[in-house]
């Protein structure tokens, strides 16, 4: 009997994960479909319908720290009140979206491939290694034929948990190439619009200025025009003269500051003028070129490699369940000793029973831990769906959001 449940745990362990991996696909568009029919049933029929919202065990959001500052709060400071294009903010607004649900998302698979293995972290490995070496001991009380299947069990969970090891190094990368490419193509389009913004500012501070200096000189001037007409009026000549050639000097320092803030607020509007027509389009451009980029390179990567190693642990594991692909001389720890016995008389049948019973308490112990960690959480991280889906919102490409919603459930290890 003992053999038998544990050769039915290694089956169902085995046979879930695949399973899991098949059903969690309809769910999901189930799910969407009600979704879908809710929102057409609700009482604005031209309602967009509502994004899933992100999982309580996923941090789904973009988080600064108290002790430093916020550069895109920063510089949104720095160009407040000027006068730019709506287009602008949108596409700089855009990309900051999409960047920091690339960083959630690359965070949010990090660790979980990075996860230290153990009960605690929901990483529990899925082996029985008591079984596996209880199977080649000397005091083992089976046939042979209950040491092949015990050992051949342990051994197919032992592939599986490799299978499983190598799924999360291939998440661990996909993970990487989107906190570094695709997050380094959101700044280059970011760095271009904030660029534009800032010599926008500069431009516009340089007419506000030039504007100013112009006002001046004016006023000056009619200062230095009345100063003459005082002049004229004076009855004493010499005193007249000397008021009459200051007021002229102020007319001619007046005259000259006009002259130069007028060109200071032509080229102030002519630089406007090019930032509008030329800057303006190049900054947009980039914006959308780099958006692109991002979308159709590191984000749409990820998502096949995140395929990839799902597809791969599904078919991978498919074989095990087949007996193929088993490790070969599978013993993973050093043979443990016996329990001792001084009597004499079924000495040998008291080593053999008490050797089982330490085993199977052994076993149990970790089949009760597979029960309360789930084995679901062994093959992708929790909240896996609402992590992709707020990327693919950010997604303005429909091939990459695409991609990024087949993620859970590859159409190839669905068929397999």
């Amino acid at each position: 009997p003992l053999v038998g449940s544990l050769v039915d745990f290694a089956e169902f362990a085995g046979h879930h994960l695949c399973v899991s991996v098949c059903m969690r696909r309809s769910i999901s568009r189930l799910s969407r479909s009600s979704k879908s029919e809710r929102s057409s049933t609700s009482g604005d029929p031209f309602a967009a319908a509502p994004v899933r919202g992100p999982s309580p065990r996923g941090p789904l959001t973009r988080t600064v720290s108290r002790f430093s500052a916020d550069p895109d709060r920063a510089h949104d400071k720095k160009v407040a009140g000027l006068p730019i294009d709506p287009a602008v903010t949108a596409a700089k607004l855009s990309l900051r979206r999409l960047r920091d649900a690339v960083d959630t998302t690359a965070s949010f698979y990090s660790k979980y491939a990075e996860r230290k293995r153990g009960a605690a972290s929901g990483n529990l490995p899925l082996l029985l290694p008591d079984l596996a070496e209880w199977s080649r001991h000397e005091a083992f009380c089976g046939d042979e034929e209950s040491r092949r299947v015990l050992h051949t069990c342990a051994a197919q969970l032992a592939a599986i948990d490799d299978l499983l090891a190598a799924e999360h190094a291939a998440i661990g990368r996909a993970a990487a190439g989107l906190r570094g490419e695709a997050r380094r193509l959101c700044e280059e389009g970011l760095d271009a619009v904030c660029a534009f913004e800032l010599a926008l500012r500069d431009a516009s501070a340089a007419s506000e200025a030039a504007t100013k200096a112009l006002r001046r000189g004016v006023a000056a001037g009619e200062a230095a025009k009345a100063d003459g007409r005082k002049a004229a009026a004076l009855k004493d000549e010499k005193r007249r003269q000397a008021a009459q050639a200051a007021a002229q000097r102020a007319q001619e320092r007046s005259d000259a500051d006009v002259v130069q803030a007028e060109g200071a607020v032509r080229r102030a509007e002519e630089l406007l003028a090019r930032l509008a027509s030329d800057a303006q389009p190049a900054a947009l451009r980039a914006a959308a070129e780099a958006r692109q980029r991002a979308e159709d390179g590191p984000v749409a990567s990820a998502a096949e490699g995140l395929r990839d190693a799902y597809g791969c642990f599904a078919l991978g594991a498919a074989r095990v369940l087949r007996g193929c692909q088993l490790p070969s001389g599978y013993c993973p720890t050093a043979k443990r000793k016996a329990p001792k016995e001084t009597g004499a008389r079924f000495a040998s049948y008291v080593v053999q029973w008490t050797l089982a019973k330490r085993r199977g308490k052994a076993a149990a112990a970790l089949l009760d831990e597979f029960a309360k960690s789930g084995l679901e959480a062994l093959l992708s991280p929790p909240g896996e769906e609402a992590a992709l889906e707020l990327l693919a919102a950010r997604c303005e490409s429909e091939e990459a959001a695409r991609r990024l919603r087949a993620v859970p459930l590859a159409e190839e290890a669905q068929a397999e």
